[in-house]
């Protein structure tokens, strides 16, 4: 897990005023937490944890492009 974490600073990018990568790096460590459930043998756990993740970013993204365009105009 300690690789995972350093996997997932090196994704996060601080410019000016705002952070990139925030996304990319909580995916890292979800999806680390996935494989580790996976190799435990938790099947049915991985499954419904992927589904969550993926439907999770799904509206998140939806809800960033919502807020962008309000702060943009």
């Amino acid at each position: 897990m300690s690789g995972i974490g350093f996997l997932g600073v090196g994704t996060i990018i601080r410019s000016r005023v705002s952070v990139v990568g925030l996304t990319t790096a909580a995916s890292l460590w979800s999806i680390a937490g996935v494989g580790l459930a996976v190799e435990s043998g938790l099947f049915i756990v991985s499954a419904f944890a992927t589904v969550l993740i993926l439907a999770s970013l799904l509206v998140l993204s939806k809800v960033h492009d919502k807020v962008s365009c309000k702060q943009g105009k």
